[in-house]
């Protein structure tokens, strides 16, 4: 049998695994629901990333993505780097605004050394 070395592990398993990884090139986000943006600001507030942190919504400088989980009832005018679709329709809805962020506003995330 080909690569069959009497038991012990082959070659191609112990060498180490080396090449493309698609996780280097992936964009980290913080993800954040309307619910939390409902308990936390009052009506007509302007949502931003600062305003986020300064709250402790986000703990980190990742971008930001609003979800549409859970129901608004006050008008926030929002600005985040992506939003779902359900978010845009509710705030909307809602009498809000959203803004997105150009990707250019943020740096970008620091990649992992090789090993």
């Amino acid at each position: 049998m080909p690569g069959f070395e009497g038991g012990q592990t082959p070659l191609f398993r112990r060498i180490p695994k080396r090449g493309f990884r698609h996780t280097a090139f992936q964009i980290p986000h913080e993800v954040i629901n309307l619910s939390s943006l409902e308990k936390y600001f009052d009506s007509r507030a302007t949502v931003t990333p600062d305003e986020l942190r300064r709250v402790g919504l986000v703990k980190s400088t990742h971008r930001i993505k609003i979800l549409g989980d859970g129901d608004i009832t006050k008008a926030f005018n929002v600005e985040a780097w992506s939003f779902s679709k359900s978010a845009v329709e509710k705030i909307q809805k809602a009498g809000g605004t959203i803004k997105k962020l150009p990707a250019a506003h943020q740096p970008a995330p620091a990649r992992r050394a090789k090993s």
